[in-house]
This record gives C-alpha cells, structure tokens and sequence, in this order.
C-alpha cells in the first residue's frame, strides 16, 4: 500500500483544513459545544479552565485542538499549540490570556511531562488561560509520571468516539466542500472501501488528489483517483 501521507507531504500539503466547522460530530457533539464554549464567554466563568479529551488514534483529538487554534486566530486570540516534537522552553506559562493546547501527552518525555505540570500550576492562578490536553486513555490509565497524570483528571474528561463508516463519508464531503469541490459519494465510498479506514490518511489522499486534479487541469473523478494511485504504486 501506498505511503499517502508522506507523498502528500512530497506535494506540499499542510493541515490546514482543521476547523470546527470540517469536523463531523458523530457521537462527539458534548466536547465541540464545550469547547466553543472557550471562545463565548470570559474564560473565568468556562465550566473548566482545564479539559483532558482521550481517545484511540486518529479519532479527531488532534483536528479539535487545531480547531481552537483556528478558531482563536479567527478572534485575535492567543492560542498555543505543543506536542512531544517541541522544546522545553515553547512550554514556557506566557503571562497573558491564552489557550494551550497539548496533543498527545502520553508520547512526552519525563521532562516535557513536568514542563506540562509547571504549565498546569501557572494556568489555575490565572483565570483568563486555559489547558486543553489530549491522550491516548482515560486518566487512570495513563503510563506516565503520576502528578502529571491524577492532573488529567482534575477538570473536564471527554472520550471522543470515532467516527462510523457513514460519518466518515460525511467527513471527506465536508472537507473537500470546504475546498470548494463537490465530493461524489461514489468517491467516497471507493475510498473507503478500497484504501483506508483511518480519517487522517482517507483526507490525505483527498488532499493529493485535489492537488493532481489542479495538475492535471480536470475535475475530480473516481478515474482520476484510481489512476494517481496507480501511478503511486508503479
């Protein structure tokens, strides 16, 4: 099978197409209210200014935080966002209203582990910041330093659900309509029964496909998608 996501990195790709708006709730709408929620009313008065979201890979816990940095960019606010790839001093409590979003916490090193510690006591004495992290389990199960952990439990814990088949044909639609291009369901449907089941690789190769048909000066078709992975593969 084909490396999609490296050959749509090889196309210049970005993920930039992470927004609320592109994500399919499914059995996560919970969560998304809550974290829209972040953006309606000073941070003070949030149901928490500390939220753990938890789930299997590629279930949507990295789109959700791309989309509150989305979202507060949108508002001119101040958003950062950290994963296990970033320095010990981008972990750094920046002394103004912000939201900090930490994906993938169980991928941290000890010492990344205790930044995120230092950040959490910073956050409870200001009331205008807040922490949303995400992980791989609940928080009792988490393999990691136990402060860091029982703190993953200390505000709001959601569990995104992953998508069904039918939603995540709704999810390309959607992401591919946010582009501009009508999806055929027909699309769609091959794709997933024919390549991936994972969201993130499925919309990568829409990604790459998009991409081809701007090459190749044609719209969109399933002969077009079978033909560039034929040519990938070759």
């Amino acid at each position: 099978m084909v490396y999609i996501q490296q050959l749509a990195l090889d196309l210049g790709f970005e993920h930039n197409l992470h927004t609320f708006e592109t994500f399919i709730l499914g059995e996560n709408a919970e969560i998304v209210s809550i974290l829209k929620k972040l953006f309606s009313k000073p941070l003070s008065k949030s149901p928490s200014r500390m939220i753990y979201i938890w789930g299997e890979a590629e279930s949507g816990k990295t789109h959700l935080l791309h989309s509150i940095n989305a979202k507060a960019k949108q508002k001119n606010d101040l958003a950062v966002y950290l994963t296990n790839k970033n320095k010990l001093i981008d972990f750094t409590f920046l002394h103004k209203p912000c939201l900090y979003c930490i994906d993938d916490i169980h991928l941290m090193d000890e010492n990344q582990q205790i930044a995120v510690f230092n950040l959490i006591n910073e956050i409870r004495n200001e009331p205008k910041s807040a922490i949303i992290t995400t992980g791989n389990l609940a928080p009792k199960n988490l393999v990691m330093r136990e402060d860091v952990r029982t703190r993953m439990g200390w505000g709001l814990v959601y569990q995104v659900k992953e998508l069904n088949n039918y939603n995540k044909k709704l999810a390309m639609i959607n992401n591919a309509k946010s582009r501009g291009i009508n999806l055929d369901i027909e699309i769609a449907d091959w794709l997933l029964n024919n390549s991936y089941t994972d969201m993130n690789s499925l919309i990568d190769v829409l990604n790459a496909l998009d991409i081809y048909s701007l090459q190749e000066k044609k719209p969109i078709s399933l002969f077009m998608l079978k033909r560039m992975l034929k040519e990938w593969a070759a």
